[in-house]
């Protein structure tokens, strides 16, 4: 019974001690980023930092204006499908 006792304070003491440093870690990073981190953004915030650290964001950034290009050529492809649409009328 005893050996049980002992055992199971160890394994509180333990769990104990990677609470504190889970906690110490969140707060650091919260600290340091402005974020603060709840159960419903945790996995928001992952993907996120992920992103970034994968180059993702620097990527969505140097193809913007590639995008915004091909929109406007979209949209004066469809003012000239317009114009011959009304033509053909």
């Amino acid at each position: 019974m005893e050996t049980g006792k002992k055992d199971m304070e160890h394994d509180l003491k333990v769990a104990n001690r990677t609470l504190e440093s889970l906690q110490t870690t969140i707060d650091a990073f919260e600290k340091a980023s402005g974020i603060t981190i709840t159960s419903w953004r945790g996995k928001q915030i992952g993907e996120i930092v992920n992103m970034i650290l994968n180059g993702g964001l620097e990527r969505k950034i140097r193809y913007a204006p590639n995008v915004r290009k091909l929109a406007e050529q979209m949209l004066k492809l469809a003012d000239e499908l317009d114009e011959l649409q009304e033509a053909l009328k």
